[in-house]
Formats: structure tokens, C-alpha cells, sequence
């Protein structure tokens, strides 16, 4: 059987540094103004306290973070605003008939 070789390769982005879940909720909350109402239950199975992407392949290419976290989501958040705002004015947006 010959191999097949993919015609795209999917990377993850990421600092490739452990951050807490409450950290990354936090950097949101502080991005975009508002607490978000949260319910604390004990972890489930399959729940991770940490997680990060695996930026190995990325730095094979020379790849460097150069973005941390909270930075990274007040860009994202930012970004996200005038992308629904460009769809808004557009009347790209489904609205419940």
C-alpha cells in the first residue's frame, strides 16, 4: 500500500507555555470588560488543569512566539470585534425570523 502524502500539514499556535484554564478566563474577562459568572465544580474525568499547544513542529520551521497570552487575547478579542462589526454592517448576520 503507498503512502499518501496530505496536501496541507495542520499546526498549532501557541506560546507553548502551560497556562491555567482560571488564567485564560481572566485574560478574557479583563479583554473584554466583563466578569464572566462562573460555577466552580470538582475536575471530571478528562478535564486537564494546564494545557498549551505543541509548537514542535512550528519551531522545526523556525517559528518563535513572540506573543504572550493576555496579549495574544486582547488582540484576538480586538480582531474579533471588527471582524462582527464588518458583518453587522454588512447584514451578513442570521437574525432569528
Amino acid at each position: 500500500m503507498s503512502k499518501v502524502t496530505p496536501a496541507y500539514q495542520l499546526f498549532n499556535v501557541g506560546n507553548g507555555s502551560p497556562e491555567s484554564l482560571l488564567d485564560f478566563v481572566k485574560a478574557i474577562e479583563n479583554a473584554i470588560g466583563l466578569e464572566a459568572n462562573k460555577n466552580f465544580s470538582p475536575m471530571q474525568p478528562g478535564d486537564v488543569s494546564r494545557t498549551w499547544a505543541d509548537i514542535t513542529d512550528l519551531e522545526k520551521l523556525g517559528y518563535k512566539s513572540s506573543v504572550g497570552m493576555n496579549e495574544g487575547v486582547i488582540k484576538f478579542v480586538e480582531w474579533y470585534r471588527q471582524f462582527l462589526n464588518s458583518k453587522v454592517k454588512n447584514d451578513q448576520i442570521d437574525r432569528p425570523t
